[in-house]
């Protein structure tokens, strides 16, 4: 991440919600909403898993992101027996879209 946009990074930095898309073992896909955050060098975006964070330490980062996308100074939704894991990503890619991007001539009735 250090190396990319300095406006990707603030986006990434900033309270936005971002969508993890997947695709499911009989071909469907499946989006999920998500908060993310900037840790270092690394950001949930597509890349590699480096380093997964289980116990007390997951437990801070899902507060930290509460108190940025709900204004909370705890996660409220916790689940008894719950265990939390923080994922670190090291970036491969980055796609930064601004605005619509046009359909190309001749999908959907454009000329």
């Amino acid at each position: 991440m250090a190396h990319e946009d300095p406006a990707v990074r603030a986006r990434v930095a900033a309270s936005n919600i971002w969508h993890l898309a997947t695709v499911n073992r009989d071909g469907s896909p499946h989006v999920s909403p998500m908060w993310v955050d900037v840790e270092g060098d690394r950001v949930v975006i597509r890349g590699r898993a480096v380093e997964f964070i289980e116990g007390d330490e997951a437990d801070r980062c899902i507060d930290r992101l509460a108190k940025k996308y709900a204004g909370t100074d705890h996660f409220a939704w916790r689940i008894p027996g719950e265990r939390r894991v923080k994922i670190l990503v090291e970036p491969t890619s980055v796609r930064h879209v601004v605005g619509v991007e046009p359909f190309r001539p001749g999908v959907l009735g454009n000329p």
